[in-house]
This record gives C-alpha cells, structure tokens and sequence, in this order.
C-alpha cells in the first residue's frame, strides 16, 4: 500500500532481504503525489501478474537470495538476468545487437571521444538516472567533490537540471571532467577507461557486473 513510509511490511512478508528506512525509499512510492507519471509506468508493469503463468526477471540469485526466494514462491517467477545485448556477451553471434532498443534521452556522444583520451580505468562515471532531482546545493556539493577528487569524472547531468550548476562550477568541472546531458549508457560502462561507477538504477548494477567484471 501506498505511501510506503518505510520496508516493515515487506520486511515482514519475507519479500525484503534487509530492513530499509525512510531514507531507503524512493520518492515514488513515498510520496506518491510528487510523481505521478513514474508512479504509474511503475504500477503498471505489475497488471496481470498474479495471472501469469511464469514471470522472467532480470536479476540472478547471488544479487538478491532473499527475494529471488519470495519471488519465485510468490509469482513463479524465473531469473533470466543480467541481460544484455549480444554485442556484450563476446560471442559474435548478433555483433550489430549494441543496445536494448529504448533511451530516455537522445543525443550525440561526444563523452566517447573524451573516454578515447583517457587512461585505463580512470574515470569516475557519475549519473543518477532520469527521475532524480536534487537541489542546487547538493549538486554543488556533488561537483565540487568531484573536482577536488582529482581523478577524471564523467557526469551525466540532465539537461533539465543543469541550470542548477553554477557557471563557476561548470569552469571548475571543465579542467578535469566533463558534464553531458547525456550517455550511452552500455558503451561507457564498457570502456577501458571507467573505473568507478555511482549510480542508484538497478538496470545499472546489473549491466556492471557483466561489463566490469574484468
């Protein structure tokens, strides 16, 4: 039931894995109210499941044990995960197979060029997904970090954000990272030159552990 202030319930139907606080939730299903449109693309992935005769998940045993269990008692579901187009899986049987055929956002991908120019397994990729919103204060907090860091960064800031970064940060950003609105997600993460990721999307924690587990 919604709002889900905190994982108790789930926690207590065997369906959670470790105990989660309000911290934990997303804003979605804590305040419903504050957005709508992700709220029902998400729901509605689940019309007609208690129907279906076998659910395919995208995620494995190792990652969730808990939850796999409760999934598959619960819906019969079937791990089939991670997934990811042929072109990653070094088996040349679909080499043309580069993407999972939908991007939120488009745009050209200049950052590939500036990855090109980087050493091995030395940028920080920094991208929070297409729902996240954070204040000016906090993304200046971000960025500042970033730069003091030293290491090369990527940061994908969405271009409905961005004018929330101040025209110093940028500056400052510019000397050693670069900011795009936005990426090719599997080509980055498949770079020699990434190596280290933060980003909060579960599609994103499964693409890594195939890309990057060499």
């Amino acid at each position: 039931a919604l709002p889900a202030t905190d994982g108790r319930a789930l926690l207590a139907r065997g369906a959670l894995g470790v105990e989660l606080g309000p911290e934990d939730m997303p804003p979605f299903a804590a305040v419903p109210e504050s957005q709508p449109t992700f709220l029902k693309v998400s729901v509605g992935q689940f019309e007609g499941l208690e129907d279906a005769d076998d659910v395919l998940v995208n995620s494995f045993r190792d990652l969730e044990p808990k939850e796999v269990e409760y999934m598959e008692l619960t819906w019969r579901a079937k791990m089939v995960g991670p997934t990811l187009p042929s072109f990653y899986l070094d088996d040349d049987r679909l080499p043309s197979n580069k993407s999972y055929g939908f991007d939120f956002f488009n745009g050209d991908a200049l950052c590939m060029d500036w990855l090109e120019k980087q050493s091995n397994s030395s940028v920080v990729l920094v991208s929070y997904g297409t729902v996240s919103d954070y204040d000016a204060t906090q993304l200046e907090e971000l960025g500042n970090g970033l730069c003091n860091s030293g290491k090369p960064f990527l940061w994908v800031v969405r271009s409905n954000e961005e004018h929330k970064l101040s025209k110093e940060l940028k500056e400052k950003c510019e000397e050693i990272g670069l900011i795009v609105s936005w990426c090719p997600q599997l080509e980055v993460l498949a770079h020699r030159a990434i190596g280290m990721i933060s980003h909060t999307i579960f599609l994103f924690i499964l693409c890594c552990t195939r890309l990057l587990q060499d």
